[in-house]
């Protein structure tokens, strides 16, 4: 079933959103129920909320509660700062290098 509008943006098929026991008893009972009425049973929601989560949720055997918190976009976690850091680090060493082959080279040219 093709996602709505609220949920297009994230994924091109609708999830399934099941509102009652029953609807969620149906879904699941597929020797009983067949498809089509199991599909009877969804319906688009359009008061869906979400928020961005921690890339923990990435590793699907993390069960800490921590991957359905919350959080800020804007505040830089631990490990990005350091591998920014070391990126810099990186990139300025490698420059000084590059400036001292440099220098060496024209030191052999005037020679």
């Amino acid at each position: 079933m093709e996602s709505n509008n609220t949920l297009s943006w994230l994924h091109h098929r609708m999830p399934a959103i099941l509102q009652s026991e029953e609807d969620i008893s149906k879904w699941l009972d597929f020797k009983h129920v067949g498809s089509d009425d199991a599909l009877q049973h969804l319906r688009p929601v359009e008061c869906v909320t979400w928020h961005p989560v921690s890339t923990l949720v990435n590793n699907s055997k993390n069960k800490d509660t921590k991957c359905n918190k919350p959080i800020d976009l804007k505040k830089p976690s631990a490990s990005s700062t350091f591998m920014d850091s070391w990126l810099r680090k990186s990139d300025q060493t490698k420059r000084s290098s590059d400036f001292d082959e440099l220098c060496v080279l024209k030191k052999s040219k005037k020679e």
